[in-house]
C-alpha cells in the first residue's frame, strides 16, 4: 500500500443528501497482482495509524507505509520470509530477542483472552469470514477485492455493493474494538 491509496473523501462517490463526495476515510486501489479493483471505508484508528505510517514513510524518504527508519519496506519481496517485520509487529511475544516489543495481537490477548490470535498471514481472511456470516458471499467477495459475477468493469465504482460494504464493515466494530482499542496505542 502506498500513501496515495488513502483518501479522506471518495474520489468518485457522492453522498446524495448532500451533494457532495462521501466522506471517508477510504483506502481504494487494484490489487496489483489481479487489478481488481476494491474499496475500504476505514475505522478512525486504523486511519490514524495509517497517517502515522505515511508521516514517517515521507520522512525517511520510504514509497511504502510500512517501512524502517532508512525507508526500506518492511515487506521484502526478495526475502524468503517477505513479511517478516510485519507478522512481528502483528504477534511477537516478547522472549529477551523482541525486534518490535509486544505485538499488538499479543497486547490485545492479554486485556481479552478469548479474542482470536489470527496470525497475519491470515488476517485477509477475517474480514470476508465475519463478513459472510451476515452479509453472504457476494459481499465477503468485495471485501477481498475480488471479482463478483454481477460486477462489471464499467460500474464497479458505482456498483451499490460497495455502500453495502461500507456499511457492514462499519457494523463490525463491536466485535473489532479490542483490536482497534490496540491499533490506537501504536499510532
Amino acid at each position: 500500500m502506498v500513501p496515495d491509496d488513502l483518501y479522506s473523501l471518495h474520489p468518485e462517490r457522492i453522498d446524495q443528501a448532500t451533494g457532495m463526495p462521501e466522506v471517508g476515510p477510504w483506502v481504494i486501489f487494484e490489487r496489483p497482482k489481479t487489478f481488481e479493483y476494491g474499496e475500504w471505508v476505514l475505522f478512525k484508528e486504523v486511519q490514524e495509524l495509517l497517517k502515522w505510517g505515511i508521516q514517517r514513510s515521507q520522512a525517511c524518504g520510504g514509497n511504502t507505509i510500512l517501512c524502517n527508519k532508512k525507508g526500506v519496506s518492511w515487506y521484502q519481496d526478495h526475502r524468503r520470509n517477505a513479511a517478516q517485520r510485519m507478522t512481528k509487529w502483528w504477534g511477537e511475544v516478547p522472549n529477551g530477542k523482541t525486534i518490535t516489543g509486544v505485538g499488538v495481537i499479543t497486547r490485545i490477548q492479554r486485556i481479552d483472552a478469548a479474542f482470536p490470535k489470527h496470525p497475519l498471514k491470515n488476517l485477509r481472511k477475517v474480514l470476508p469470514n465475519l463478513l459472510r456470516q451476515d452479509y453472504g458471499s457476494e459481499i465477503a467477495d468485495l471485501s477481498n477485492a475480488r471479482r463478483v459475477a454481477r460486477t462489471s468493469v464499467t460500474n464497479r465504482y458505482s456498483d451499490p455493493r460497495y455502500a453495502t460494504l461500507k456499511m457492514a464493515i462499519l457494523d463490525l466494530r463491536p466485535k473489532l474494538q479490542p483490536l482497534l482499542d490496540e491499533l490506537a496505542k501504536d499510532s
